[in-house]
């Protein structure tokens, strides 16, 4: 947990939920580096391990690795990348079908791959 906690105070969006503006989000994907709540991280998983790997940041154990990852990505870095993608405003904190059409873009895919390298 302090491996997280590091990350909130180095950017203070990853208190904060990518998807819905949650407060404190306990859930977090390794394929983007980004931060949610509960109720989106069930929308995560439902979109399949190939477009958002969910892991729990207190349940789980982190590779060194996954931690590199998690440190490359934040909330911050992913939503300034999206927007600078032209991703409207209203698929950042619509809800569910918001994050299912999101995560299956081109930017997405272009993010994930570039976390990965």
């Amino acid at each position: 947990a302090a491996f997280f906690k590091e990350l909130k105070e180095l950017d203070s969006a990853n208190g904060i939920c990518i998807d819905c503006g949650t407060a404190h989000p306990l859930w977090a994907s390794l394929s983007y580096g980004t931060y949610f709540c509960l109720e989106c991280s069930g929308v995560h998983r439902s979109l399949g391990v190939h477009l958002s790997f969910v892991r729990s940041i207190n349940m789980d154990s982190w590779t060194l690795d996954q931690q590199a990852r998690m440190r490359h990505g934040g909330n911050t870095a992913f939503a300034r990348y999206m927007r600078s993608c032209g991703m409207p405003e209203a698929l950042q904190t619509g809800g569910a079908e918001a994050i299912r059409e999101k995560y299956n873009t081109e930017s997405a895919a272009a993010y994930r791959a570039h976390l990965a390298s």
